[in-house]
């Protein structure tokens, strides 16, 4: 596996069409960003409700309130790091093992702040989607 920093590698190279394969219909970054939003929404809506029945449970009621220090800002960014990490390396987990994953890219476009992983060689329909 390799680690990038920049825009998803493209292999010039790579033509599964010639194999007898046919490109599955993807959305563009940006379309595949705005249907995305809606999901984001409902599960930012969850956690802020878990974290109320959270704090009504642990006894804070109505006169709790949440301080911003730095070091609360900094473990958040930790957490939040992690999470994307563990999240990409989940899709790398599902990718096929037959060669090392050699043909594999995790990285990170600073310009769109999006960590993904690509594969270089031919996926089935039922792979890629369990990658997805």
């Amino acid at each position: 596996m390799r680690f990038r920093l920049g825009p998803v590698p493209v292999d010039a190279a790579f033509a599964p069409e010639q194999g007898g394969w046919r490109r599955l219909v993807e959305p563009s970054f940006e379309v595949l960003l705005l249907l995305s939003l809606p999901l984001a929404g409902l599960l930012a809506a969850g956690v802020l409700w878990a974290w109320a029945v959270a704090a009504r449970l642990h006894g804070l009621g109505e006169g709790a309130h949440l301080s911003l220090r730095p070091a609360t800002v900094l473990l958040f960014l930790f957490g939040l790091v992690i999470l994307v990490a563990v999240h990409e390396s989940l899709h790398a987990a599902a990718l096929p093992r037959e060669r090392d994953l050699g043909e594999a890219t995790l990285g990170f476009w600073p310009r769109r702040l999006t960590p993904y992983v690509s594969y270089a060689g031919e996926l089935s329909r039922n792979r890629h989607i369990l990658v997805g």
